[in-house]
């Protein structure tokens, strides 16, 4: 197996960013344990279905500085979007963000940190864990990322956007950016990063890691959407902390790319403290969606759910694998996680697998999968009433994917996420 593209892209990240010497020796750290691990392969418990032999055989380029051309398009997504920083085609741009003016509310490029900041961005590097070889690869091709730090009791009810933008470009690019989200004690927040493509079918790979950190009775809502086109690759890797009386709540749309990969580790570490993980994924061709999802409940009274439901039609394919962990010392934990999956296609195909692991004894947890088409009863029922087939099948498809939307309890994400499908012929 070789490592040659990617070696050549870290030494050019490398020669073309001037970084503190620590963080320099960081990236290069990073660099070796990827490349003592390589890439995840089936025989990887966690990538059992999934394969990444597409990427590892890709050339890409990363980002250099270009004349932005924005498409119709392009512009007319951003400016439906209020508050937003913004990368094109790999590098942020200032003149197209809309930071909001807000005492108490920090947001910047990850670059710009590091110059007034570094010790800071120090200490969270330090608090990272990878989940994976391709976590460690995102770090040691590290170029930027958005750095969003909120003070004590501030409110933003209106969505952050943290736009990864793609527009037509000349060559397969590579990202690999680190978003990172403090909301200190009794903030309340709310931000949405989108992975979104305008590009035709120019293959792009976006590699990126979220880091969100919950304080005291602090409240975060965010969310991730993704709509890059069939030819592309994704990467998520979220890692969450949940402090006493804090409240998480997550949600993931994807309706593009070839390959979307999510993990979301969340760990509760305050009593009180909340998570809620919900998604939808809507597939069609050969798209691949992989939902990996891991909560910890190490302390008493804490609470999540989870809620994923999939939408599969044509060859596409879906992976959801929920874990749960409650450890000795989390009594009274309460916890659901539920993956519902409806296939339009006898070729569309789910790998589900929610899983508990509990050593505390008085804890309230349930765990379901389902899989199915749809129902000909309920065909039968609007048939029978004189509503046409391509009419019943619609109003039942969107009605199984509105049940997720309404989890969403921040209205302006719900409202976001939800125009997003409509834009979407799922029928």
């Amino acid at each position: 197996m070789t490592l040659n593209n990617y070696k050549n892209l870290f030494d050019k990240v490398r020669e073309s960013t001037h970084l503190p010497d620590w963080l320099d020796q960081y990236k290069q750290n990073q660099w070796q344990e990827f490349e003592a691990k390589g890439f995840p392969t089936r025989q990887d418990e966690e990538w059992k279905y999934t394969s990444v032999k597409a990427l590892k055989d890709a050339e890409f380029q990363m980002a250099s500085q270009t004349e932005k051309t924005l498409s119709s398009d392009a512009q007319k997504y951003l400016d439906s979007l209020k508050h937003k920083i913004v990368f094109y085609n790999g590098l942020f741009q200032a003149e197209l963000s809309q930071i909001p003016e807000v005492n108490g509310l920090f947001v910047s490029s990850l670059n710009e940190k590091i110059q007034k900041d570094e010790m800071g961005v120090k200490r969270i590097l330090d608090q990272l864990q990878q989940t994976h070889s391709l976590d460690s690869l995102n770090l040691a091709l590290l170029k930027d990322g958005v750095w969003v730090d909120v003070s004590r009791d501030v409110s933003l009810q209106d969505p952050l956007h943290i736009v990864y933008l793609f527009d037509q470009t000349n060559a397969p690019l590579m990202m690999s950016p680190l978003n990172v989200v403090l909301v200190n004690s009794g903030s309340s927040v709310a931000v949405v990063e989108d992975y979104i493509s305008f590009a035709d079918e120019t293959t792009h790979f976006v590699n990126a890691k979220t880091v969100l950190q919950v304080k005291e009775n602090a409240k975060l809502a965010h969310a991730q959407n993704q709509n890059l086109n069939n030819s592309s690759h994704l990467v998520l890797t979220t890692q969450a902390n949940v402090e006493k009386g804090g409240v998480l709540e997550t949600f993931a749309l994807d309706q593009g790319c070839k390959l979307a990969r999510h993990d979301l580790n969340i760990q509760l570490t305050g009593e009180g403290s909340h998570a809620d993980l919900n998604g939808l994924y809507l597939t069609k061709g050969k798209q691949h969606v992989d939902h990996h999802s891991v909560v910890d409940h190490s302390v008493p009274r804490a609470t999540s759910a989870q809620l994923y439901k999939g939408i599969l039609d044509d060859e596409s394919r879906a992976v959801f694998n929920g874990k749960v962990f409650v450890r000795q010392d989390a009594q009274e934990t309460d916890s659901a996680q539920l993956n519902k999956n409806l296939l339009l296609s006898k070729k569309a195909s789910v790998d589900t697998k929610p899983q508990l692991e509990i050593a505390a004894d008085d804890v309230s947890c349930t765990h379901g999968a389902t899989v199915g088409q749809i129902n000909d009863e309920e065909m039968f029922y609007f048939e029978s009433r004189g509503i046409p087939e391509e009419l019943a099948r619609r109003t039942l498809i969107e009605g199984f994917s509105k049940d997720v939307l309404l989890t969403i309890k921040n209205s302006n994400i719900q409202s976001y996420l939800m125009n997003q499908v409509q834009k979407k012929d799922v029928s």
